[in-house]
């Protein structure tokens, strides 16, 4: 009965460390061109913004991506390294919590990994989320009407 029970505890063991590790692999950044590339097959209208946002600290690439009814965009920015990358997602997460502070519904996710973290946010009709791999970024912010199309799209571009 012990031998049992000694088995069973060290394969419950096993099977939570396996499960808490799960979501903390190492995930691959998108350059510029396969952000691009994966967001026109989805048909969504790229813009780059590089240009017209020096302001950003250390980006080297912005693109905008909006989808066919206009109704949102994904914002996609490379950075010049991973650390300018994790001062602005720092930053953008900072403000986006100091400015809802409060409302309805609120429902806030924060997750880190080895190379990777995301932050959403649901309060009151509104939806954000900000991504970083690596150097790079992608923030999204929309309707909550629109959490789950926009939502989809990150997930394939593996964000």
């Amino acid at each position: 009965m012990k031998i049992k029970l000694r088995s069973l505890a060290v394969w419950t063991i096993c099977l939570f460390m396996a499960l808490g590790t799960a979501g903390c692999s190492k995930k691959t950044a998108l350059s510029p061109s396969e952000f691009r590339k994966a967001m026109e097959k989805e048909d969504y209208s790229i813009t780059d913004k590089t240009e017209e946002t020096t302001t950003q600290a250390h980006a080297i690439s912005v693109l905008v991506a909006a989808n066919s009814n206009k109704d949102y965009q994904i914002e996609y920015y490379q950075f010049e390294s991973s650390d300018a990358c994790i001062d602005v997602y720092d930053r953008m997460v900072s403000k986006i919590e100091d400015q809802y502070q409060s409302g309805k519904n609120k429902k806030k996710n924060s997750v880190s990994a080895q190379n990777s973290a995301h932050f959403s946010l649901t309060v009151n009709n509104l939806y954000m989320y900000v991504s970083r791999i690596d150097d790079t970024l992608i923030y999204c912010g929309t309707y909550k009407k629109n959490k789950n199309k926009a939502m989809k799209t990150i997930e394939n571009l593996g964000y």
